[in-house]
């Protein structure tokens, strides 16, 4: 039998500071970041740490150490891109997806089951991300306002490769140049589209919302207790024909009353190919003419 080596006081440190973040997973930038913030807490002194700026040497030099400690490992979805911590329980999937990714979020019928939009449930679970342009300009950010400055190249913000399936669930990521607003679930590490963007979102891909007679069924039901913060994310998106959208839905098919509505009409394109209100379907002679949108459903 293989003895169990011990730890020193710096891996026992470590060790009790995973077991704090009470996350299953940890990618290998923000374990270099809590090695980095062991190293400058002012506990040098008290762990004999000759250093307290860690370079690549001593993340891997702790890494082999832990691993053998058995207190980290490969994950068995995203093997070395996110990092198993073995010494705490492990988590949903849109818990681990969102701790292996910082850009991403649940979104679309997905986050339509979650705020109980809908009654339907889809295959697996959809998040949204930046797209790769976007996605290198954010994490660079993200690094870049990190009081600790860069790490080393090995330990940079990267765009994340995701498996097809977390934990078992299937994953379907939307790369999107807008993502929109998302709030942190409360008790857990999922991020999540505010109920606002969500509503925005089902105007935008309908496809990925049920279809858009199911959309229409939700806002339906829905819109009316919802209203402000619909009229808010819809007021800060940029696409006129999303504003026609909405505008249509809540004004005439709704008879919702709202100032801002109003104020779209003033920007509703003239009639032109991209003017339905279903983009997936084609023309239908039936218009509102207010709106200049097909009323193709």
């Amino acid at each position: 039998m293989v003895k169990k080596q011990a730890l020193s006081r710096l891996e026992r440190f470590l060790v009790d500071r995973l077991k704090d973040r009470q996350q299953a997973v940890i990618t290998p930038h923000d374990l270099f970041r809590l090695i980095q913030d062991v190293y400058r807490d002012g506990s040098t002194e008290k762990l004999s740490l000759k250093t307290a700026s860690p370079g690549k040497s001593h993340y891997y030099r702790l890494y082999r150490s832990l691993c053998r400690a058995r207190v980290i490992g490969g994950d068995d979805d995203y093997r070395q891109r996110a990092l198993r911590i073995l010494v705490a329980y492990d988590q949903p999937p849109e818990d681990v997806v969102c701790l292996a990714d910082p850009l991403c979020h649940v979104s679309h019928l997905s986050a339509m089951q979650w705020w109980g939009l809908t009654d339907r449930i889809p295959k697996g679970t959809i998040f949204t991300r930046a797209n790769a342009s976007q996605s290198r300009i954010q994490l660079l950010e993200i690094m870049e306002n990190d009081h600790r400055g860069l790490p080393p190249e090995p330990f940079r913000l990267r765009r994340i490769k995701h498996p097809e399936s977390v934990r078992g669930c299937h994953i379907r990521m939307i790369d999107s140049k807008t993502t929109g607003n998302w709030i942190t679930v409360q008790g857990r590490r999922m991020r999540l589209a505010k109920i606002g963007q969500t509503f925005l979102d089902m105007l935008r891909r309908q496809d990925l919302c049920g279809g858009m007679r199911h959309v229409l069924d939700v806002y339906d039901q829905h819109a009316g207790q919802w209203i402000e913060e619909i009229v808010s994310a819809v007021e800060g998106f940029p696409d006129k024909i999303i504003k026609c959208r909405a505008g249509y839905i809540l004004s005439e098919r709704l008879n919702i009353r709202h100032e801002k509505i109003n104020s779209w009409k003033a920007s509703a394109p003239q009639r032109g190919g991209s003017c339905k209100l279903d983009s997936s379907r084609d023309y239908a002679p039936v218009y509102s003419e207010a709106w200049n949108l097909s009323l193709n459903v």
